[in-house]
């Protein structure tokens, strides 16, 4: 699988092959990533265990009760708990902060919770359930971890300006990297149709990060994950109604009815027996 290039000759190489479109286009979706890296700022440990606790306690009551409010999906094979598919009913889940003056910016004046800016960790923890399934009953077992317990990690390492602007796609591929879990990136022009079948092939599940239309910055970015199914390839959290996709690529470049721009995609693996797969308990 191909990988951006760290070195400035092999970039140099890539921008030639690109007409001026092209290039501005890529331009645009690097310079997105890199922006939620050079805004990196985590919460104070003493906020971020504050609203752990919270969390911990509020998942907890949501867990029991009778009614979903509609947060999940149907109960999924061997106790594997449901994705998470309606963003916009976290509000009783915290992640982050945001002064006055960002909450009008940004929020139109609301409180900042989990349903504006937690799709990230939402991508997350839909594909460890993906994978959880994945392996089946035969394969490595996993400590499974609760919405608050990643919405607390990220908060330590990979959220955005306190969590005003969520979650960097980057710090998702570290994650599972560092949990042992095999991954692949492409971002820009590497998402092509090619590069997507050789994800679809080796990996189990995806992470996508794009602009809602086109590549407009002010139409907001959303994460979401894609999860093979029986009826084909599953965006989750998308706000739109079930859909399946014959690929990958499909689910990817239809997102939002064909208008949004895909930014990145992370494609993610369960390691093979035969190398060893250590857990992460």
């Amino acid at each position: 699988m191909y990988r951006p290039s760290s070195t400035f000759s092999n970039f140099r190489k890539e921008v030639t092959k690109m007409s001026k479109s092209e290039f501005k286009e890529n331009l645009m979706d690097q310079a997105t990533v890199a922006f939620f890296r050079v805004f990196a700022k985590s919460l104070k440990k003493t906020t971020a265990k504050e609203q752990y606790t919270r969390n911990t306690e509020a998942w907890a009551e949501k867990q029991q009760s009778a009614v979903r409010e509609k947060i999940n999906t149907a109960a999924g094979p061997d106790d594997i708990p449901p994705y998470v598919e309606y963003q916009s009913n976290l509000t009783w889940l915290e992640y982050g902060v945001a002064n006055n003056l960002e909450r009008k910016l940004f929020f139109q004046g609301r409180e900042l919770t989990a349903a504006e800016n937690a799709c990230e960790v939402i991508a997350v923890y839909n594909a460890l359930l993906a994978l959880e399934k994945a392996r089946g009953k035969g394969g490595k077992k996993r400590k499974r971890r609760s919405l608050p317990e990643l919405l607390y990690q990220f908060s330590q390492k990979g959220m955005c300006n306190k969590g005003v602007f969520g979650t960097s796609p980057k710090a998702l591929e570290k994650y599972f990297r560092e949990h042992n879990f095999r991954t692949a990136y492409a971002a820009g022009k590497q998402i092509t149709e090619e590069a997507l079948a050789e994800m679809q092939e080796n990996y189990d599940t995806f992470i996508m990060t794009a602009f809602n239309r086109g590549q407009n910055p002010f139409s907001n970015v959303h994460t979401m994950c894609i999860t093979k199914e029986k009826g084909g390839y599953q965006r989750h959290n998308d706000y739109e109604k079930e859909q399946f996709y014959t690929t990958v690529y499909d689910a990817v470049q239809k997102y939002h009815g064909g208008r949004g721009h895909a930014i990145c995609v992370i494609a993610v693996g369960n390691l093979q027996a035969a190398t060893g797969e250590k857990s992460d308990e």
